[in-house]
């Protein structure tokens, strides 16, 4: 019952946001505009490159439409005055607020992997992947991973009426930590540990992995993310169902 719920809200919310201008901007002209900047400034290099600079452009991807995408779901449900229909419902808001973050992640996921497609072979560069068959596990990371932290920071955006500034403070600050788009050899020494507490280094190591690039801990990448996974979603749990309480027993959540 509980993963029928969530997966048909995924779906209905895969088919509301289809038309959305900032999906569009975030799905398909981000990673296209970032992905055609790093490729045609890196000239032709090696497969291998190619496909990390493709790699963690997508997850940079990824991560923006869960921020807005998944973060600002109750914002828009609020926006569009349906949110006090859903608390009237006996369904755990939390189910449907994860369906959304899934809806949000896949739909997120599918076009940027559509453009990781296109870009490299327009400009002449060819990606590779020696164990293709990771794929397909690295994708059901990337969109529990997106579902967990949706989950996550949905609650804590209901609670405050600056949401969009929070989602911006977190956007850029992991551009440069994660290691997804800046090797972190190029951070100071005391920058580079934070990216170890970050789900996006970890999977675009697993990615790598699938690409055969040397050194990959793919064992240890599977690891952290199950582990990070897992936190964040007991964390989205307990700060969602704490806070969503506390703002409406205090008439803090702003329904209109």
């Amino acid at each position: 019952m509980t993963a029928r719920i969530v997966l048909r809200t995924a779906q209905l919310h895969m088919r509301e946001v289809r038309s959305s201008p900032s999906l569009a901007i975030i799905g398909l002209v981000q990673p296209a505009a970032i992905q055609t900047i790093v490729l045609s400034a890196g000239g032709h290099a090696d497969p291998l490159h190619t496909t990390s600079l493709v790699t963690g452009t997508s997850l940079l991807s990824l991560w923006s439409a869960t921020i807005w995408s998944s973060g600002m779901l109750l914002r828009r449900e609020i926006r569009f005055g349906t949110l006090s229909s859903l608390l009237a419902r006996p369904t755990d808001l939390r189910l449907i607020v994860a369906g959304k973050a899934l809806g949000a992640g896949a739909t997120a996921l599918a076009l940027s992997t559509a453009v990781s497609a296109v870009v490299p072979a327009a400009l002449g560069h060819r990606l590779h992947f020696t164990h293709p068959a990771l794929l397909l596990p690295a994708a059901v990371f990337a969109l529990v991973s997106a579902t967990a932290v949706g989950t996550l920071l949905a609650g804590l955006f209901i609670a405050s009426r600056s949401a969009g500034r929070i989602a911006e403070a977190l956007l850029f600050p992991v551009f440069l930590l994660s290691g997804a788009l800046l090797p972190l050899t190029v951070l100071p020494s005391w920058l580079r540990w934070p990216s170890a507490l970050l789900d996006l280094r970890w999977l675009r190591e697993f990615a790598l992995a699938a690409a055969g690039a040397p050194h990959s801990p793919l064992l240890t990448a599977a690891a952290v993310l199950a582990v990070c996974v897992a936190a964040q979603f007991a964390a989205g749990h307990a700060v969602f169902g704490r806070l969503l309480g506390r703002a409406v027993r205090e008439g803090s959540l702003d329904l209109h």
